[in-house]
């Protein structure tokens, strides 16, 4: 599960040019890491793409956290 994180939290350290230890669990994607709605849509793109799972569109405005991602991962697999 570790690695699965690591994989998150560069993902959107690149998406969003922040260092990855500045990413936790518990930051929020747009008030703590500055994140716009496409950038958050271009993370999960990629999250979709790099773990092979299905995320519909309606569902991307859901998603607040780091952790809520890392749980999406966790649960469709």
């Amino acid at each position: 599960m570790e690695a699965k994180v690591e994989k998150i939290k560069k993902i959107i350290a690149e998406t969003l040019g922040v260092p990855p230890e500045e990413i936790k669990p518990e930051s929020e994607l747009v008030s703590d890491l500055n994140a716009e709605f496409l950038e958050i849509a271009d993370i999960i793109m990629k999250i979709k793409k790099e773990f092979l799972i299905e995320i519909p569109e309606e569902e991307i405005k859901k998603f607040v956290t780091v952790n809520e991602l890392i749980n999406l991962v966790i649960d469709e697999e």
